[in-house]
């Protein structure tokens, strides 16, 4: 009987710890989730006079040197920003995009943050050096209250 009780017992502490492993394990990749946009989820940010804050990168390191950077420091801030990572969208998806936010894709480089307040482009900031310059955009725009 004994043992009984034993084997009972170890099954469920097997499973509650098999479950809080599994719980853990989504909120994890959760958390580490990346949200990458399209060009049509811009057109509706837009369309539907959404505030937002994109982020545009380039994940090929060697067109883009500051890129992980500039990620990792919004991360670090909690900024609620979308990527767009224009690795992950064609040529011309990345132009439409831009025209969309009526920036000129000649003048636009990467990595760059635009602020798109109630479907418009509010300001932006592009071809970025440091986090400096993007601690200042935080500031001057007080970003952290984008939801």
């Amino acid at each position: 009987m004994e043992k009984k009780e034993n084997k009972v017992i170890g099954i469920l502490i097997l499973t509650i710890v098999l479950v809080i492993c599994v719980v853990a394990g989504v909120l994890y990749f959760n958390l580490n989730k990346t949200d990458y946009i399209k060009t049509s989820d811009v057109k509706k940010i837009i369309k539907e006079g959404k505030t937002a804050i994109i982020y545009v990168e380039n994940s090929n390191s060697k067109k883009c040197k500051n890129c992980k950077e500039l990620k990792e420091y919004l991360d670090s801030k909690d900024i609620n920003y979308v990527l767009y990572d224009v690795n992950k969208n064609s040529k011309g998806s990345y132009k439409e995009m831009l025209q969309n936010l009526t920036i000129n894709p000649n003048d636009f480089g990467y990595p760059g943050v635009i602020y798109v307040k109630e479907g418009q482009i509010y300001s932006d900031i592009i071809n970025i050096k440091d986090t400096k310059v993007v601690e200042q955009f935080i500031k001057e725009y007080n970003l952290t209250k984008v939801k």
